[in-house]
């Protein structure tokens, strides 16, 4: 845990994938694909245990050229990022 964001579950590599919460508990997810990383937080009130698209609240992506998504730390600390840029 940093500051507000929780990482619960991280697979590193290129296909980097995994979900958490925010200090809100807001739940998010996030996926790298083709060089981008998508994190998207969903609605505090989504009421299925795996949300869908009507359930997204918020979508960022950023380039993950700069980023060894094969190191836990560089991928969590990205994912903490995004997630602390992008939680109001």
């Amino acid at each position: 845990m940093r500051g507000s964001v929780t990482v619960v579950h991280l697979v590193t590599g290129n296909h980097m994938h995994g979900y958490g919460r925010l200090a809100d508990g807001r739940e998010f997810a996030v996926r790298a694909s083709e060089g981008t990383v998508r994190l998207e937080i969903y609605r505090l009130d989504a009421r299925q245990p795996v949300p869908d698209s009507t359930d997204v609240e918020l979508v960022t992506e950023r380039t993950s050229r700069d980023v060894d998504l094969d190191d836990e730390r560089s991928a969590r600390a990205l994912v903490e990022d995004m997630a602390l840029a992008a939680a109001p």
